[in-house]
């Protein structure tokens, strides 16, 4: 059992990744299951299916023409050092390549999403 588990379920998808598996499990939970809906409507995993005990989320790893779609996923915010950031210091990331995903009091969004509401929050990682 990890202290950190959404630091887990980054490091199960970059290494999903790097070993070109085609699906990763990861345990359920409620914050887990809303960053990879985001992940997945950005186009950054295939799919997301509960399984059928309910205990764990199985996530569909994304190919395009065999490269993965995700370069790089980083953990910001960790459990010994929260990150915060307020609507002006949300900016372009990578080109417009990459995204932060942010919880939020409305919950978790993508910076862009943030901004146009007009609400900050907890930087949880950065994508690209």
């Amino acid at each position: 059992m990890t202290s950190d588990s959404i630091g887990d379920l980054i490091s199960r998808i970059k290494n999903g990744y790097l070993a070109r598996k085609a699906e990763i499990d990861v345990p359920f939970s409620k914050m887990k299951s809303e960053l990879l809906q985001v992940l997945q409507k950005k186009s950054f995993v295939n799919e997301v299916v509960k399984s059928a005990d309910s205990k764990n989320l199985i996530v569909r790893l994304l190919y395009l023409e065999g490269v993965p779609a995700v370069t790089e996923i980083k953990r910001i915010s960790k459990p010994g050092r929260r990150q915060y950031a307020d609507t002006k210091s949300l900016t372009k990331i990578h080109n417009r390549l990459g995204f932060y995903i942010i919880s939020t009091s409305r919950g978790i969004k993508t910076h862009v999403e943030a901004k146009q509401q007009h609400i900050g929050g907890e930087l949880i990682c950065l994508v690209w």
